[in-house]
């Protein structure tokens, strides 16, 4: 997402970007980035978490990232925007800033791709390693199945 976004907003200020996408289950994955406007020498972009990747509630991420210095001054891109907005803006009120609409991922997706490429840094599908940061509804199924004696 935060490709996406530097790809669509090519001069990205560098205030801190809340990624912030619904999980379902009345809950947020959500991040904070900065985005290093300069990126490296393959012209990939560069990210600085400030907060790495969590899922919780939208009330238990905001009242973690109440805490911290960059709290307020963060731009909000994802889908979890449409299905918690009501809690955003009751905590940020008019200083809620949104990228509407969502940008597209597959797009960018590809664009890091091909930046990849042409740097050497190509890999394979195969390579690719999905970050999980909660069970998948299957796991928590079978579970409760096992849990109950079935």
């Amino acid at each position: 997402m935060a490709a996406a976004v530097r790809a669509d907003q090519p001069n990205p200020a560098e205030a801190p970007l809340a990624i912030w996408l619904d999980a379902q289950r009345h809950e947020v994955f959500a991040a904070v980035l900065r985005i290093v406007v300069s990126g490296d020498a393959a012209g990939l972009p560069e990210f600085e978490y400030l907060d790495d990747p969590s899922v919780a509630t939208p009330a238990d991420v905001l009242e973690r990232w109440m805490e911290q210095a960059w709290w307020g001054s963060m731009t909000f891109a994802g889908d979890g925007v449409l299905t918690s907005g009501d809690i955003l803006s009751h905590r940020l009120g008019t200083g809620l800033r949104v990228i509407d609409p969502t940008p597209l991922l597959a797009p960018a997706i590809g664009w890091l791709a091909e930046l990849r490429a042409a740097a050497g840094q190509a890999f394979p599908p195969h390579a690719v390693r999905p970050i999980y940061l909660r069970r998948s509804d299957v796991e928590l199924a079978r579970d409760r199945q096992r849990a109950s004696g079935v």
